[in-house]
This record gives structure tokens, sequence and C-alpha cells, in this order.
């Protein structure tokens, strides 16, 4: 059996009711959760701890999350670990340049459900099921 709950996935999200929609439903999922929803918090707990996966917002109070991603990518302990990006407002320059990045995922927020973000983390990290 897949033990999901030592994975811990990061959730980067400033508004309230979408954060704990998320973290309900990564939580119900079996996952440990962080919820954080400030940009430079968010950064220094990244460099700061173990996480398996981050759903990260791009529009973030104090830093956000393209400035976030470029961090992870540029530090040796993070430059590998999968993210997925959110953003209600995508626009054309920010998704080029989270594709430069590298990322897992982008979801405009608007169109996507908890379930669809769900599914592309249990994807990236079990791809087996």
């Amino acid at each position: 059996m897949i033990e999901k709950s030592n994975k811990i996935i990061m959730i980067v999200e400033d508004d309230e009711a979408l954060g704990k929609m998320y973290f309900d439903r990564v939580l119900a999922e079996g996952y440990g959760v962080v919820l954080v929803t400030d940009g430079q918090e968010a950064q220094n707990k990244l460099l700061e701890g173990s996480h398996h996966f981050v759903l990260l917002d791009i529009m973030l109070p104090n830093r956000n999350g393209i400035e976030i991603l470029e961090v992870i990518r540029s530090n040796e302990s993070t430059k590998e670990l999968p993210v997925i990006m959110l953003s209600a407002f995508p626009k054309p320059e920010y998704l080029e340049r989270i594709n430069l990045l590298g990322v897992v995922d982008f979801f405009n927020k608007a169109a996507t459900t908890p379930g669809e973000v769900v599914y592309k983390i249990n994807q990236n990290l079990f791809p087996e099921l």
C-alpha cells in the first residue's frame, strides 16, 4: 500500500477560502499539508523544510509566486521540487516565465477543481497509481 501521509504538500494561497478548500482536499487525499498565505513566509519555509510538492499561487503578498519559483529553481536542495502554479489572472508573460523555469502544470483557478489538482499531485508523486 502506498503511504501518502509521509509526503508533505505546501499550499501557498493568500485567498483564505481557496486555501482552505485546497487544504481540505489534499488532506482528505491522505497527504500531510502546510498552508501558507504570504510569499516571503512560503519562500523561507520552502528553503528550510522538507516538502515534497508545492501548489503555488502567482499573486501573493510580499513576494509573488514567480519570484518564489525562481528561488526554488536556483537552490540546490529545492531545484527538483515539483510545483503546480495557480492564478486567477493568467497573463501570457507569466505562463512563458513559469514554463521556462519548469513546473508540473499550470491551472487557472476559475477553471479548475481541487480534485483536478490532487489528481496531478498523485500522478507526479505516485505515477504507478
